[in-house]
């Protein structure tokens, strides 16, 4: 729920440290600071989240959470996960946030945009993160320099 209301706008990770630090004894802090924690990370969702821990396992570095894309001077796309050296831009894409059929159409525009500059696109399933990590990993892998 709070990935949401931050995807959405609700919510930011500076009015969650304002209601922290304005109001330290309060109850349900315990728990805003484990919402905090896990979500201060630079992942939008719990299934990027999955992803960055299977790269850090992995050993696989310089890689960067929601990385803006831009082209002369106008945003082409935001990332899941960037790995600019490679051109790599990998996608975790879940079933519900893509089941508008608005939203599935931007995202195979951005992904044809990003190809046309010259980026490499890996999509994921959340059953892939879960089930094949290995098949995950290694498709990162044969893709970097």
């Amino acid at each position: 729920m709070a990935d949401r209301a931050l995807q959405r706008g609700w919510l930011t990770l500076s009015d969650v440290e304002h209601r922290l630090t304005e109001h330290p004894g309060r109850t349900g802090n315990t728990r805003l600071r484990e919402v905090a924690t896990t979500c201060g990370d630079g992942a939008a969702a719990h299934s990027e989240r999955l992803l960055h821990r299977l790269l850090r396992q992995a050993g696989i570095d310089d890689w960067l959470p929601n990385h803006p894309v831009w082209f002369e001077g106008e945003l082409v796309a935001v990332v899941d996960v960037a790995i600019r050296s490679a051109r790599l831009a990998i996608e975790v894409d879940g079933r519900a946030f893509h089941t508008d059929v608005d939203r599935f159409q931007r995202d195979r525009q951005r992904q044809n945009a990003l190809v046309a500059l010259g980026w490499t696109v890996l999509r994921f399933t959340w059953a892939d993160l879960i089930e094949r990590p290995g098949y995950v990993v290694a498709t990162i892998q044969g893709h970097l320099p």
